[in-house]
């Protein structure tokens, strides 16, 4: 089987043609311009690295398949966002007085707390929210339950929103 390689001219023909199609494929999904326009330069940016390994006849489907695959992505990202803010709102808590000097000593506060944790603990939260694991692959990693790995979570989190509610009324 022949692979029709896609040229640098191609290429150029391609972008003009498609480039504010898929913009408007993307605004679809994610009604923002911004957003849109840097998925549409992120997918235009992967096909040109991997232009000699993408068949010209298939590249439409290419195309329209990457640029969905990354609005859906970004959606489930703002999605996570805003699920965890509403699950740990402590995270996102806002201080009424922007003294910048309140916020930090909160967050000292919160570093104290997680330090004096059980190791454990720590290396869940850290997985979790630093390098964005799943609670099955921290599951996974640690030999234990999905549910094991939600425990861990809440009572860090609970103890967290003590310290944090305690803090709070002691204004």
């Amino acid at each position: 089987m022949m692979l029709h390689v896609l040229h640098e001219r191609d290429f150029k023909t391609l972008f003009v043609e498609k480039y504010k199609q898929l913009y408007y494929f993307a605004f679809d999904y994610l009604k923002d311009g911004d957003e849109c326009r840097d998925i549409v330069s992120e997918v235009f940016a992967a096909v040109w690295n991997r232009h000699s390994k993408i068949d010209r006849k298939k590249i439409d489907s290419y195309l329209y398949s990457s640029v969905r695959n990354k609005c859906i992505d970004h959606l489930r990202q703002k999605d996570h966002i805003r699920k965890m803010s509403k699950e740990y709102p402590l995270l996102f808590c806002e201080i009424d007085d922007e003294d910048w000097q309140e916020k930090e000593q909160r967050i000292q506060l919160i570093q104290t707390e997680i330090k004096k944790m059980s190791s454990r603990t720590r290396y869940v939260l850290y997985e979790k929210y630093f390098n964005d694991r799943s609670y099955k692959e921290i599951a996974a990693l640690l030999g234990i339950s999905v549910d094991g790995v939600s425990k861990i979570l809440t009572r860090a989190f609970t103890r967290l929103r003590k310290i944090c509610n305690a803090k709070n009324t002691k204004k």
